[in-house]
C-alpha cells in the first residue's frame, strides 16, 4: 500500500490548536459567568459611585512642595470633618492636582449627600 497526501493545499498551521488546562478553566468560568443569575438591584437602590464626594478648590498643591508632611494633616483635618455626617471609609487627597481635588468615600450615599449639602461653598 502507497499512501500520500491528495494536494498540496495541506496547511497544519490551519489545524485547531487543543485547549491547555489554564484556558479551559477559563473558558469555563466564562460560561458560568454568562449563565450566573445576578438578582437586579431595588428600585430605589443607589448605585455604588453616588457613594463618593469630591471636593475641589481645597488647598494649593505648591504647599505640598514645601511640606510633604502637611498632607497627613489635611487628611486627617478632612476625615475629621467628614466623620460628623456618618463613617467615612476612605480618604483620597491629589496633591499633584492643580485644582486641590480630594475624594472622601462614605458607607453610605445618604451620608454622602449629607455631606455634600453641608460642605457645599464651605471654606476649610
Amino acid at each position: 500500500a502507497k499512501f500520500e497526501m491528495k494536494g498540496d493545499s495541506y496547511d497544519p498551521s490551519l489545524k485547531p490548536k487543543k485547549l491547555n488546562k489554564k484556558e479551559k478553566e477559563k473558558m469555563q468560568k466564562q460560561r458560568e459567568k454568562l449563565f450566573a443569575w445576578i438578582p437586579d438591584k431595588m428600585k430605589g437602590e443607589r448605585m455604588k459611585h453616588e457613594k463618593v464626594i469630591v471636593i475641589k478648590n481645597l488647598f494649593d498643591p505648591q504647599e505640598f512642595d514645601v511640606d510633604p508632611g502637611l498632607i497627613l494633616d489635611y487628611t486627617s483635618r478632612i476625615r475629621a470633618q467628614c466623620a460628623k455626617f456618618g463613617s467615612c471609609t476612605k480618604v483620597c487627597l491629589y496633591d499633584k492636582h492643580e485644582e486641590g481635588i480630594c475624594q472622601v468615600f462614605f458607607k453610605s450615599a445618604s451620608e454622602a449627600d449629607l455631606a455634600i449639602q453641608m460642605l457645599d461653598g464651605r471654606l476649610f
